[in-house]
């Protein structure tokens, strides 16, 4: 069975969330429409680079996390304990228990 991987949409999602932004919030902060927030998230555009070093800026994650080749394997098998959070920095994820 292939272990599964985020895409750059649910990367967005994740990060999103945990900056605790909503899509209109994260638009204003970047200066765009919220629908293009939308499209990102569902993958009927990209952002361009400039965007997406934004991004990185609103919500606090590096700008490479975007699109590392990271499975999502220790989070669906629970390897994360309930109620920890996820911190990312410069040397990866870290995780608060």
């Amino acid at each position: 069975m292939q272990t599964p991987t985020w895409t750059f949409q649910d990367r967005l999602r994740k990060a999103r969330e945990h900056a605790g932004l909503n899509q209109s919030a994260l638009a204003e902060k970047l200066e765009v429409a919220p629908g293009t927030i939308q499209r990102w998230e569902t993958g009927v555009r990209s952002p361009t680079e400039k965007n997406l070093q934004a991004l990185a800026e609103a919500t606090g994650v590096p700008f490479d996390w975007f699109y590392e080749e990271t499975s999502t394997s220790s989070t669906e098998a629970g390897l994360i304990p309930p109620g920890a959070s996820l911190t990312w920095t410069s040397n990866g994820i870290r995780v608060n228990i």
